[in-house]
């Protein structure tokens, strides 16, 4: 039996960018602030994004985070046509983390994001209702 201290894996969940937002800075800050929690809070060693295979746009965009492209899952899920389509893999290792984050860094910059604006998640604030 192994024990390991950090999670083995993350869900991700879907995402979609209006027109305007496209090419802003608007999904590399998110990002940041997503491997910041995943790495530095969670401590988890490998994050991996997954794209339709035909979607050029958001394959460059995640290797554009720093991510490695790791390969193709062919015929993995079924697109809303009912057909199978391929789905690429890219991954962030946590070794790898130090130089993506400078790097979202550096491409925040000039929108006045400071380090610490972007860079500290905090955990979710709970809100208790009254019965």
């Amino acid at each position: 039996m192994r024990v390991q201290s950090a999670p083995a894996a993350l869900g991700n969940r879907r995402h979609f960018l209006r027109a305007p937002i496209l090419g802003s800075h608007v999904n590399p800050a998110a990002k940041q602030l997503l491997l910041a929690y995943s790495f530095d809070v969670l401590d988890v060693h490998r994050v991996a994004f997954r794209c339709d295979a035909r979607n050029t746009r958001s394959a460059s965009a995640i290797q554009r985070l720093g991510a490695s492209y790791e390969g193709t899952l062919r015929g993995h899920r079924f697109a809303p046509d009912g057909s199978r389509c391929d789905t690429a893999v890219f991954s962030i290792l946590r070794e790898e983390w130090p130089h993506v984050r400078e790097s979202l860094l550096g491409r925040l910059a000039p929108f006045e994001l400071a380090d610490n604006q972007c860079a500290y998640v905090a955990e979710p604030a709970r809100t208790e209702h009254a019965a």
